[in-house]
């Protein structure tokens, strides 16, 4: 007699990449209005320099000057000589920065005005952390009710867009961002004519996580907000897929409930023995990740967690911090044969990572940042509909795929 044995079926993903509908295409029409008079500039006479502001990839290889930090927990960063450096002043500078905090934004907006003050015409930062930005919307409580917090990720970009030179004009002529937790900050420099180019890592992370190369793979979403990268991911692999379904309040510092309530699958997983994969932005307070790990602990063999930004914070109100969640101990019976967290040096851990030292694997940005410039250097302003989508243009890429917000 034949058993029909239940098996997942591989997710279809076809998002629609639009340049006239996506936010990074709304980004990209007003990258081309800004910089086609400076498009030779940007081709000939442009260099991009590692400020150290936030630490992580902002800081050039081998160095370790990162801005001075008072008692009072400010920072000022240092700056260089440009001449000193590149042999004469460039013309166009693009200053890469970790701005997770807004005294991060600060800095870089600070160091601006110093370089546009040795003779620098155009700036363009790259960011690889975004201050606020998981206050990009208005909150409600369980009851419905609003929160009276406001959208501070919206005054940040303003910050960056519009702070004067003492020279008249902007300090930062345009940005370009990685890994944004929602892409509210385009928007929000569109309607000020700031070209804000949104760069998915995507593909930098799978990669550097060297995923499809593994076996026995079951890809899970922690939650419902990045389940297109989940989804994504799982076609691209052509392997199973699941999301989780997370509780987590928010005015009681509580942790994060995750279920994956798919019995099927989570029966599956335990049967075939799989390595499950979540893949996420973030890891900030780790309790979504530490929810997803105890969901298929005792079924899964392996688990690896793939995040863009390592910040492994402490949780609010608490002293246990982000590692020492996400190294507390299984009972024996529910670990994990293999447990692996993959994350980029995009953001500077806020904690310390020894907790978990034993199990992360970071990946370095610099070089694929440095491509990219490359790239744009090669190729200013955005001729064709593959632009900052190429494969010259290396593992970041212009994210085209529009949002939606509720």
């Amino acid at each position: 007699m034949n058993i029909d044995i239940w098996r997942p079926t591989v997710p279809d993903h076809s998002p629609e990449i639009s340049l006239t509908e996506s936010q990074g295409g709304m980004a990209r029409r007003l990258w081309l209005e800004r910089f086609l008079p400076a498009a030779e500039l940007i081709s000939h006479h442009s260099e991009v320099l590692f400020t150290g502001i936030g630490g992580g990839a902002s800081l050039e290889a081998g160095r370790t000057d990162l801005p001075l930090r008072h008692g009072d927990g400010t920072q000022v960063p240092y700056y260089v000589d440009l001449e000193e450096k590149f042999g004469q002043v460039p013309k166009v500078l693009f200053l890469t920065a970790s701005t997770m905090f807004a005294d991060d934004v600060v800095g870089l907006l600070s160091v601006a005005q110093e370089y546009k003050d040795q003779g620098v015409v155009t700036i363009i930062p790259i960011l690889t952390a975004c201050s606020h930005e998981r206050q990009d919307h208005k909150w409600r409580n369980a009851d419905g009710s609003r929160i009276l917090q406001p959208i501070t990720v919206d005054t940040v970009t303003k910050m960056l867009l519009a702070t004067p030179a003492d020279q008249r004009g902007p300090l930062c002529d345009g940005a370009l961002v990685l890994g944004l937790h929602s892409l509210r900050p385009v928007i929000t420099a569109a309607e000020f004519g700031f070209p804000l180019i949104p760069i998915d890592p995507y593909n930098f992370m799978v990669g550097g996580a060297g995923l499809r190369f593994k076996e026995h793979l079951v890809v899970l979403s922690p939650d419902k907000g990045r389940k297109n990268e989940g989804i994504r991911l799982a076609h691209e692999l052509n392997v199973p897929y699941g999301a989780c379904e997370k509780v987590r309040a928010r005015e009681t510092n509580g942790d994060a409930a995750v279920v994956l309530k798919d019995s099927r699958l989570l029966e599956y997983i335990r049967q075939m023995r799989s390595t499950v994969v979540y893949f996420d932005d973030e890891i900030r307070e780790a309790t979504t990740m530490a929810g997803g790990r105890i969901a298929v602990a005792g079924a899964a063999q392996n688990l690896i967690i793939v995040s863009f930004k390592g910040i492994f914070a402490r949780l609010r109100g608490r002293q246990t911090t982000a590692a020492e969640l996400l190294a507390k101990p299984l009972p024996d019976n529910n670990r994990f044969e293999h447990e692996e967290i993959i994350i980029s040096d995009a953001v500077q851990p806020v904690e310390s990572i020894e907790p978990v030292r034993d199990k992360l694997t970071v990946l370095p940005l610099a070089g694929a940042i440095e491509k990219m410039v490359t790239y744009l250097q090669q190729n200013p302003i955005p001729l064709n509909e593959r632009w900052l989508r190429e494969a010259t243009a290396g593992l970041l890429e212009l994210n085209l795929v529009r949002e939606e917000y509720d």
